[in-house]
C-alpha cells in the first residue's frame, strides 16, 4: 500500500498538472504537451528568502562528485547518463530527458560509469602512436602512406576525445537560502544557469516539489489561470515568450528562464516554426501539517 506522504506528492503533482490549459488559434487541437518528470516531498524549505537555482554540471567517464547532501531538488539529465548512488537506497539512473529527486540531506554521489568506452578510446590512440613510430622507423615502400593514414586516423580519434561524447551534462534545480545566491561553484566546470527573485508569500510546508517538461507547439500557447505554488521555466530548446500577470511579455531562449509567484497568471507562447520544449520546477504547499 502506498505511503501516505507518496499520495498526497502524488495528488499535488497531477493538481498541477490540471492547472495548465491550452489553446493555439485557428487549431483544432492545440497540442500542448505537459508531463511530471519527477516528484518528491520538501518538509521545509531553508529558513529566511530563498531563491530557484539551476546549476548545469558536466562529469568525464568515470567522475564521481560527492558522497554529499543539499537541499531537496532534482537531477535533470541534459546528455549522457547519470547514476545517482544513494546510501542505503537504491541507486537511480537517468538518461537524457529524465529527472530524479533527491530528498533533503540525503546523502549520495553522482556518478559518470561510461568508463568503458573512454578507456577503449584510450587504449586505440596509444596503439595508433605506437604504430606510427614502428611505421617511421621502417624502410617499405609505402611508408609515407601508412604514416599518412595513421597520423589522420590519429588526429580523427583525438578529434573525438576532444569532443567527449561520453560525458554527461545535468542540471540541479532546487530551492535554496538567499545567502547561497552567486556562491561558488561546486565543480570547477559547473555553470550558473539561473537564479531567481526571491519566493514570496510561501504559505507553510511541507511542500510537493514537480519538475515537469512543458511542449509547445509552433503557434501554440499554454496558460495557467492561477498559480498553486512559485513556478519557474527554463527553455530547453526554441524560442518562446513568457508573460506573468499584466506584465509586458518577456522573449526566451535556449537555457533562459523566468519565475511566476504563487497566485499568478501565466501566459507563454510559442512565435516560432519549431517546438518549443520548456522545464518547469514547481513548488506547492502540501495543505497538512507536521
Amino acid at each position: 500500500m502506498a505511503s501516505w506522504p507518496l499520495v498526497v506528492a502524488l495528488v499535488a503533482g497531477v493538481w498541477i498538472a490540471g492547472a495548465w490549459t491550452a489553446s493555439a488559434p485557428g487549431r483544432p487541437t492545440a497540442g500542448v504537451e505537459s508531463r511530471i518528470l519527477a516528484t518528491g516531498r520538501a518538509q521545509a524549505l531553508p529558513e529566511g528568502p530563498v531563491f530557484v537555482s539551476v546549476i548545469e554540471l558536466r562529469q568525464t567517464p568515470g567522475a564521481t562528485f560527492g558522497p554529499h547532501a543539499h537541499v531537496p531538488g532534482f537531477a535533470y539529465v541534459l546528455e549522457g547518463l547519470e547514476t545517482i548512488s544513494f546510501a542505503g537506497e537504491p541507486t537511480m539512473e537517468l538518461d537524457a530527458g529524465q529527472g530524479g529527486f533527491m530528498g533533503a540531506l540525503a546523502i549520495h554521489s553522482h556518478e559518470n560509469q561510461g568508463r568503458v568506452p573512454a578507456a577503449v578510446l584510450a587504449a586505440g590512440l596509444l596503439a595508433i602512436g605506437v604504430a606510427l613510430s614502428i611505421v617511421s622507423l621502417t624502410r617499405i615502400a609505402a611508408r609515407q602512406a601508412v604514416m599518412a593514414v595513421l597520423a589522420g586516423v590519429f588526429i580523427a580519434a583525438g578529434a573525438v576525445a576532444l569532443w567527449d561524447p561520453w560525458a554527461n551534462n545535468w542540471f540541479f534545480i532546487g530551492v535554496r537560502p538567499e545567502a547561497a545566491r552567486g556562491g561558488v561553484m561546486p565543480l570547477p566546470n559547473a555553470s550558473r544557469t539561473f537564479e531567481s527573485s526571491n519566493l514570496e508569500s510561501l504559505p507553510t510546508g511541507p511542500y510537493t516539489e514537480t519538475l515537469r517538461l512543458v511542449t509547445v507547439p509552433p503557434g501554440g500557447q499554454a496558460t495557467v489561470e492561477r498559480e498553486p505554488g512559485p513556478e519557474a521555466f527554463l527553455v530547453l530548446s526554441g524560442q518562446g515568450a513568457i508573460r506573468v500577470d499584466d506584465n509586458a511579455s518577456k522573449s526566451l531562449e535556449t537555457t533562459q528562464a523566468a519565475l511566476a509567484q504563487l497566485g499568478a497568471s501565466v501566459q507563454i507562447s510559442n512565435p516560432g516554426e519549431d517546438a518549443l520544449s520548456l522545464l518547469s520546477f514547481s513548488v506547492v504547499a502540501s495543505g497538512e501539517g507536521g
